[in-house]
Order: C-alpha cells, then sequence, then structure tokens
C-alpha cells in the first residue's frame, strides 16, 4: 500500500495530533509539515510555525480562547448593557 502524498506513516502520531487540536479549536486549520517536521497554524493573522506540539497547543488555546483584552467593556464590544449592571455583584 502507498501512502498518500504528505501522509506517510512514519509520521501518523503527529497527523493525528495537528488533526485532534484542530477539531478541539474550530477556526484556525492546523497541520504538520513533513518536510520541514513543524505543526503549522493559519488563522486570521496569518500563518504560524511551531516545533512542538506543546508550543502548537499554547498557541491554538491562545488564539481561540483568549479573554477580551483589559478595559474593553460592553460598550466597546458593541453589546447592550445588562439591565441592573449598575449594582454590585452584577459584573459582565
Amino acid at each position: 500500500m502507498t501512502a498518500r502524498w504528505g501522509h506517510t506513516p512514519r509520521y501518523a502520531q503527529q497527523h493525528a495530533a495537528a488533526q485532534k487540536v484542530q477539531a478541539a479549536h474550530r477556526g484556525l486549520v492546523i497541520w504538520f509539515g513533513e518536510s520541514t517536521g513543524h505543526y503549522h497554524l493559519m488563522d486570521s493573522t496569518g500563518l504560524h510555525e511551531y516545533a512542538t506540539l506543546d508550543r502548537l497547543l499554547m498557541a491554538a488555546w491562545w488564539r481561540s480562547q483568549r479573554p477580551a483584552p483589559r478595559g474593553t467593556t460592553r460598550k466597546t464590544l458593541g453589546l447592550r448593557a445588562r439591565r441592573g449592571a449598575h449594582r454590585a455583584g452584577a459584573l459582565t
């Protein structure tokens, strides 16, 4: 059986890991490059290359799960203020 171009049995674990990370982080395109030996991540800001799976995981989480920047309010995000937001304990 011949391998498809770019998916040799030697790198099956790396390809499977990249698929799992992409499944967990929709909106990102992730793959393992056999010729470079690195993981690649593409998002709205461009193409990024990571040498290890740990660095890829950290970058994927940061790009898809990071909180809003400090100083951002519901108004600056274009959201309507919630009723009673001025009372203590009613955090947004």
